[in-house]
């Protein structure tokens, strides 16, 4: 019965000092983004939708980014860093390791910054908080929007 014991002690103070080597990051889940970009000269709309995840590994958090729409079908992985109230998003490779896009320029450097998402709380407690990106060498369309409408959204 003792030895139980100290193997269930074992297993408990095991996890806690895991658990305390690796705070959890509150930035870790998934988000996403949607943005309009008006019409084509013919009429169709055009949009990108970006989502965004962001998992903890260790002391490190490594993300995926995924773009979706007009001339966009992005598949991006990424690492992050944080400071205060904003996460700043840099380049790592594309989705299949390399760092030339598909058809082999090198769009982004390794460790570049991508873009930074700001927490806004949201005014009305009820809502959920915002996150405003500041576009660094990569945004839906190409440009920087200097005064962004649209935001992301935690959806997991």
């Amino acid at each position: 019965m003792t030895v139980n014991r100290l193997f269930v002690f074992s297993v408990y103070l095991f996890a806690a000092a895991c658990m305390a080597g690796n705070p959890e990051n509150p930035w870790v889940g998934e988000y996403k983004y949607f943005a309009s970009g008006g019409q084509t000269a013919g009429g169709s709309q055009i949009m990108v939708d970006i989502t965004l995840k962001i998992d903890n590994q260790g002391n490190k958090a490594s993300c995926q980014l995924n773009a979706d729409g007009f001339q966009r079908y992005d598949r991006i992985l990424c690492t992050t860093t944080l400071d205060n109230n904003q996460l700043t998003v840099h380049f790592k490779s594309y989705g299949d390791g390399s760092v030339v896009n598909p058809i082999g320029v090198d769009v982004y450097k390794v460790g570049e910054t991508l873009f930074a998402l700001e927490k806004k709380i949201n005014p009305d407690k009820q809502k959920p908080a915002r996150f405003i990106p500041h576009w660094g060498t990569y945004s839906p369309f190409g440009t920087e929007d200097k005064n962004p409408t649209e935001y992301f959204e935690k959806v997991k």
